[in-house]
């Protein structure tokens, strides 16, 4: 205990030094503030910059900025929201616009003429017209779900997305003017106008709609169904789907791509354009499946009794090409152009053009093909009428080159100039010919197998049953064989076997 007792002020010692180094090493800072502290919560305008729309009746915008719905809106008639200024944004909010009009009148959103600057988005507009499918349109609610005059000053720079608008007697959306417009990802069902109109449509759908359900200068990714005018009807079209039941069209466009247009009206088309490419059409009346005023590649044509696929120009009457195409007409020519080259055509008239190549035409009654300049490498086939037809009447100057036509009981091939071609019937003449070089004609009837008219040369003619094996004003180096009619008639031989 002494012991303990006598190291007791040495050891308080040894713990003032050390609590006087602690207290210099970490010495407290002031504690007297720099000033008067600062507000630290946002206001609600930092919050919210937009201004809300809590009426739930008739509201104008009169002021540029942002608003937004808190609720949906009701009006019991005329404009639910009018846009009086620039640059506007208006944020639905997924609220819906409605109204209870007995008789449709009025539009949910109204832009005054000039405005510019205007973006309207994700929500609904909801109104009662209804259709009965033949044209007529009737019922309560809205004329138009968000509308642009097209009188001036002009609408410029307005955008429209993912906004639904259902049930208007005129149209759906429709911002005139068409400079700058955009409408994207929308849909409107039943408009007695215009489904959607804009300068530039993408992803959107219109359908039910009385006048062209989707108009604009560029669309893509869009359906539009008419009743009485056009599905789709664009400058440029991509990847597009038309259709219209009475109306004049499915697709209309300058330049149609990845397209395909449909028609059950008597008199409408499938698809029309001045370019097509890989593109389908199909009507069920006397129009054309695919029409192109220029050029059409990679599509495919489908009329009931019309053209299947039709490449003219309507203005000149000059016919335009048509590449890699397919055109089926069951009461009408399958396919039809200036110059045809490896395109398939069936129909009464299977394939018509001034130039073929390597095509191949089917008809039922008609000419499978028929050219009135050079066909190469075709082949064609007819029931009772020409199989392949290469001539202008007497003309010396359409010719057909390696082409092959067969005929059940007409002329398999005929043409001006015939050269390393074959041509079969079954009861009338195998191959026809004013020049036949190198060729070859079967008939199995009581007609011939080779007929010339001027000359043939190093070709065949061969008959099956009791016909003429080869008919020819001059042969040189030719040869006719026949079951039990003449072999040959020339006129004049030369180096016959």
């Amino acid at each position: 205990m002494k012991s303990q007792l006598k190291h007791a002020p040495l050891a308080l010692a040894l713990l003032s030094i050390l609590d006087a180094q602690f207290s210099t090493a970490h010495a407290q800072g002031s504690l007297a503030p720099p000033g008067i502290p600062a507000p630290t919560m946002k206001t609600l305008d930092q919050i919210e910059p937009r201004t809300p729309i809590t009426n739930t009746g008739a509201f104008t915008i009169s002021a540029a900025g942002s608003y937004y719905l808190t609720t949906n809106l009701t009006v019991s008639t005329g404009d639910a929201i009018t846009i009086n200024a620039d640059n506007v944004t208006l944020d639905l909010n997924g609220f819906t616009i409605f109204s209870t009009a007995p008789s449709a009148n009025g539009t949910a959103i109204l832009l005054n003429n000039g405005r510019a600057n205007i973006a309207i988005h994700n929500g609904h507009i909801q109104s009662g017209v209804v259709t009965d499918g033949s044209g007529a349109f009737s019922g309560s609610g809205f004329a138009n779900g968000i509308y642009g005059s097209s009188s001036l000053p002009i609408i410029k720079n307005v955008r429209v997305a993912n906004v639904s608008v259902e049930g208007c007697l005129a149209s759906g959306i429709f911002i005139g003017g068409l400079i700058g417009s955009v409408v994207e990802s929308c849909t409107v069902n039943i408009a007695g106008d215009y489904g959607i109109g804009a300068d530039t449509i993408l992803n959107s759908t219109a359908i039910a709609c009385g006048s062209t359900a989707i108009s604009a200068i560029q669309a893509s990714s869009c359906r539009g169904e008419s009743i009485n005018g056009s599905g789709v009807s664009a400058t440029v079209a991509q990847n597009c789907y038309g259709k219209t039941t009475l109306g004049v069209g499915g697709i209309s466009a300058n330049t149609a791509n990845d397209c395909r247009g449909e028609s059950t009206s008597p008199t409408g088309w499938g698809l029309s354009a001045s370019i097509a490419q890989n593109c389908y059409g199909s009507c069920s009346g006397n129009s054309y499946g695919v029409f192109a005023a220029f050029s059409a590649n990679n599509c495919y044509g489908v009329s009931a009794s019309g053209y299947g696929l039709l490449v003219t120009n309507i203005f000149t009457g000059a016919g335009g090409t048509a590449q890699n195409c397919f055109g089926i007409a069951a009461n009408g020519t399958g396919l039809s152009a200036g110059i045809a080259q490896n395109c398939v055509g069936s129909g009464i008239i299977g394939l018509n053009a001034d130039s073929a190549d390597n095509c191949k035409g089917t008809g039922t009654t008609g000419v499978g093909v028929s050219v009135t300049g050079s066909a190469n490498n075709c082949t064609g086939v007819s029931a009772s009428g020409t199989g392949l037809l290469a001539t202008t009447g007497g003309v010396a100057v359409a010719t057909a080159t390696g082409c092959r036509g067969t005929s059940t009981s007409g002329t398999g091939l005929s043409a001006n100039t015939a050269l390393n071609c074959a041509g079969t019937s079954g009861t009338g003449t195998g191959l026809s010919a004013d020049m036949a070089e190198n060729c070859y004609g079967v008939s199995s009837g009581s007609g011939t197998g080779l007929r010339a008219f001027g000359s043939a040369i190093g070709s065949y003619g061969r008959n099956y049953s009791n016909g003429t094996g080869l008919d020819a004003y001059i042969a040189n180096s030719s040869r006719g064989t026949s079951l039990s009619g003449a072999a040959v008639l020339v006129s004049f031989k030369y180096n016959m076997p």
